[in-house]
């Protein structure tokens, strides 16, 4: 358990707080349900494979939440799988609502009480989008044109 939870500190982690001033996240949000992204990487010739989708939706007390579903893998290793409800976007996950976890074979783990407690914690002093904007100006709206279509994007410059 203790390695599948630093695994999830580790994938939404980084060391500088989230900071205020951090408008370029103001507009970044998970997919709409059903929807999902990957993600693959090489690293000392080693694959990784990120991949999220939103699962699902729900409200709790009045506020919106979504299911955010994320797996990892590395090479051909039993991979990780990650449940999390949170409202908003990206951004927010140190307000994530509920963890359930899942490494390898072994069975679902879902995660509350003081765990959850110490997550959140942790994410709210160390989060991948701490400085995700630091240096990073708005240009404007773009159109971005690929076989699949023309989609409207926001273009950021980092300098």
């Amino acid at each position: 358990m203790r390695a599948t939870l630093v695994c999830l500190l580790l994938l939404v982690g980084s060391r500088e707080r989230l900071s205020a001033q951090n408008d370029c996240l103001k507009d970044l949000s998970w997919p709409p349900v059903g929807r999902w992204a990957s993600y693959t990487s090489v690293e000392n010739g080693k694959t990784m494979v990120l991949r999220y989708a939103a699962v699902g939706t729900e409200n709790r007390e009045g506020v919106p939440l979504k299911w955010i579903e994320m797996q990892t893998r590395v090479d051909s290793a039993p991979g990780s799988i990650f449940q999390m409800l949170l409202p908003g976007g990206p951004a927010d996950i140190p307000k994530v609502q509920e963890v359930v976890m899942k490494h390898g074979d072994r069975p679902a783990m879902k995660m509350g009480g003081m765990m959850l407690g110490m997550v959140r914690k942790q994410l709210e002093e160390s989060s991948i989008f701490s400085n995700l904007c630091e240096g990073v100006t708005f240009v404007g709206e773009e159109t971005v044109k690929v076989p699949a279509g023309s989609f409207t994007s926001l273009h950021f410059h980092n300098d």
